[in-house]
């Protein structure tokens, strides 16, 4: 790999983040200028925590290297970054996020958690990479639902009138950052065509397929705080 090649590394609560932020970062970079490697952490409270290689991928002429580490749980997010922190370092990696949903938290948690977040990464991971973390309000599956125009990809009568009718609110206007349950609100969505939506990485990677990157990107940002903050920070990253 280039030595020149800038390093990030994200850690993510689940598989339906890890899947969703690979695409992600692929649409955003290019295809040709980044490699990312994913990592599944196992292990603890009775055993030690081991960051086990899931998938690798090198590419001598990539401009960006990614590591994407699948914790496992939302709880673990923080801790696993704590105690990566300085071994990241050591490889060069410049940039440590995490990206976790705020369930089953409270939305009224939400301040007081980002406080406990940003003294616990100040007293332990010091040194000369960012570390951060974000919330994607209430779960991942929010910006799922903003990018409303992948539920016609699934069914045709799944419009945003049917969803609003149906459902009660309309993903084309309304803010969904509102909405405290995404992922129940995807699983009926989509069982009112009979269709599934679990939490198993093959419903997954059908999601993911069918999202719209460039709305994601340009558009959708501008509903939805907390993936403008994801999108901010990964273009930042991608800038350098």
């Amino acid at each position: 790999m280039a030595s020149d090649m800038s390093k990030m590394a994200i850690f993510v609560e689940g598989q339906t983040e890890m899947i969703f932020v690979e695409k992600l970062l692929k649409e955003i970079a290019g295809y040709k200028n980044i490699v990312i490697n994913t990592f599944s952490m196992t292990g603890g409270r009775k055993t030690p925590r081991i960051r086990a290689l899931r998938s690798s991928a090198i590419d001598v002429d990539a401009r960006f290297s990614v590591v994407i580490v699948d914790c496992g749980t939302d709880n673990q997010v923080v801790s696993d970054i704590c105690d990566q922190y300085q071994d990241l370092i050591r490889e060069g990696y410049s940039l440590i996020i995490g990206i976790r949903d705020v369930h089953p938290l409270l939305r009224t948690d939400i301040p007081r958690f980002r406080e406990v977040i940003a003294t616990t990464f100040n007293k332990l991971c010091k040194g000369d990479a960012q570390s951060l973390l974000l919330l994607s309000v209430m779960e991942i599956e929010t910006y799922f639902i903003i990018e409303h125009t992948h539920f016609l990809k699934v069914d045709a009568s799944l419009t945003s009138d049917r969803i609003r009718n149906d459902f009660g609110f309309d993903p084309s206007v309304d803010d969904v950052e509102l909405r405290d349950k995404p992922s129940e609100d995807m699983r009926n969505i989509y069982r009112s065509v009979n269709k599934g939506y679990n939490k198993n990485k093959k419903d997954i990677q059908r999601v993911v397929e069918n999202l719209d990157y460039a709305r994601l990107y340009l558009e959708l940002p501008l509903r939805c705080p907390s993936l403008s903050d994801l999108i901010r920070i990964l273009d930042d990253f991608l800038a350098i």
